[in-house]
């Protein structure tokens, strides 16, 4: 038999999370579908990536170049801009963080703190590989040229990671901006006020 006492220990649907939410985010737990974006928008980056170097032997020489530069292969690229997807699902993500941690009582900085530390981790194994791997590459007789710009690629695709950090520091007061003043805060201009 139901009572009025189950009926309010019962949880609430899992649509009721979204009612209390300004901006459409889950105000708790975590988001199943942003999860899936962001993946999806993760491993689509590292595949095109990894399609993009080319490397040809050709009369004795090493030559690099980008698939991007076969003739028709940029229009490709019209197609698989995903960057602004993983923008988008890496600002949702670290919303909804965000507003996790201040429902326990965590401070901007704290939350901060996480946040980078984990992003710091796949930062710090791809300096601990490609910081010392030309040198010990160049040791073993590897060719100049090609480590030279196999190097310059790891540096090349990681221009995100600035750009994104930046994003994750400003989500604190973008989350409040948004609350309170909605198409500035698609500008990304604090109200004067």
């Amino acid at each position: 038999m139901t009572t009025p006492a189950t009926i309010a220990a019962a949880p609430a649907h899992p649509a009721s999370r979204w009612s209390a939410a300004p901006t459409g985010i889950p105000l708790g737990g975590r988001d199943r579908f942003i999860d899936l974006i962001r993946v999806l928008a993760i491993a689509a980056v590292v595949l095109q990536h990894w399609a993009m170097p080319v490397m040809q032997f050709r009369d004795g020489q090493t030559l690099v170049s980008s698939a991007l530069q076969t003739p028709g292969a940029q229009l490709v690229t019209w197609i698989s801009q995903i960057m602004p997807l993983f923008f988008f699902a890496g600002g949702a993500a670290n919303v909804v963080s965000w507003r996790s941690a201040r429902r326990r009582t965590k401070t901007a900085s704290s939350w901060l703190s996480v946040r980078l530390g984990r992003l710091s981790f796949p930062v710090l194994a791809v300096a601990a590989v490609w910081i010392p791997l030309p040198y010990l590459l160049e040791m073993l007789g590897a060719p100049a040229g090609p480590v030279t710009e196999a190097t310059f690629w790891v540096a090349r695709v990681l221009w995100f990671l600035p750009v994104y950090l930046m994003c994750v520091v400003c989500t604190p007061v973008a989350e409040k901006m948004a609350a309170r003043r909605p198409l500035l805060a698609l500008g990304g201009c604090w109200p004067a006020r």
